[in-house]
């Protein structure tokens, strides 16, 4: 990994988040990424016209030099297009921290691999855990019984789609013509489907795991543990906030004509009158 592929950013970044080793530790994956997106993300495009970042860069990217620096605030969580604390840099080169309120105080700060890792642990637990069968009495694996199989495959179905739907989504992200706004949107909305289908589907493969499912050796309660913390952050609540406000629009369905096309058509629809009813609302 070089700065090149920071700045582009070239496959190798996009990979990188869904390689499956992040799941051992969900704190080192969330300094990586700070790390390599929003630090050296930001550092990158200054590259050229400052030839003293050249070593700080290559501290960076080994993790010699960390570039980690708070975030969040605790009236606006990651809605970082909102935030009001500003940085001030002084003439001693120092930066003045300015927070107006409270609530505008900082907080220091995967799912497509772990459905693969949901359907991995259980695929194998179901292969070696062996019942004795209703109709000859030999011993066989519950994989074979099909309360066991079609959750554990519908599943796996949702890995394969997931995987091609990140693609998809990154080419989006890669868009620089689309408006910031509607690229940060895009990608928000996927990670609130991921979270759903991922936690939806911990539950639903713990539940075929016995009560081995429960024990933390066996990783199912800790990664979803992990999505839970990753999908309170409120940035999902931001988009939704914006596109109920119609302040942009994500990009139109590439089949209009599609049943599940205009269930989204009419859902929003209805979602956007009952939020404007509920802004034009006043207490008597």
């Amino acid at each position: 990994m070089n700065i090149g592929d920071v700045l582009k950013p070239t496959p190798a970044l996009w990979i990188l988040h869904i390689d499956p080793i992040l799941l051992r530790d969900g704190v080192a994956t969330t300094l990586l990424t700070i790390q390599y997106n929003l630090f050296l993300g930001t550092l990158a495009k200054f590259i050229r016209q400052t030839e003293d970042l050249s070593q700080l860069t290559e501290d960076l990217l080994t993790f010699k030099t960390l570039g980690q620096f708070c975030l969040t605030e605790l009236g606006r969580g990651l809605d970082i297009y909102n935030m009001r604390t500003t940085a001030t840099r002084l003439d001693s080169g120092d930066f003045d921290l300015h927070t107006p309120t409270q609530q505008d105080a900082n907080l220091a700060a995967l799912s497509i691999c772990q459905l693969q890792l949901y359907s991995y642990i259980v695929a194998r637990y179901s292969q070696r855990r062996h019942v004795a069968s209703p109709y000859s009495g030999e011993p066989v694996p519950i994989i074979s019984f099909p309360t066991q199989k079609l959750p554990l495959m519908y599943v796996i179905a949702n890995s394969y789609f997931f995987n091609a739907f990140y693609q998809k989504v990154v080419n989006l992200f890669m868009d620089k013509t689309l408006d910031p706004r509607l690229r940060r949107g895009v990608t928000t909305c996927v990670k609130a489907v991921l979270m759903m289908h991922s936690q939806n589907a911990n539950i639903a493969l713990s539940d075929r795991y016995g009560a081995q499912g429960l024990f933390e050796y066996n990783q199912m309660s800790t990664l979803f543990n992990k999505v839970r913390g990753i999908a309170i952050a409120g940035d999902i609540l931001g988009f939704i906030a914006d596109l109920l406000t119609m302040k942009y629009e994500i990009p139109p369905q590439t089949d209009p004509s599609s049943l599940l096309a205009k269930h989204e058509l009419h859902f929003f629809k209805k979602a956007s009158i009952k939020s404007h009813r509920m802004t034009q609302w006043k207490p008597s």
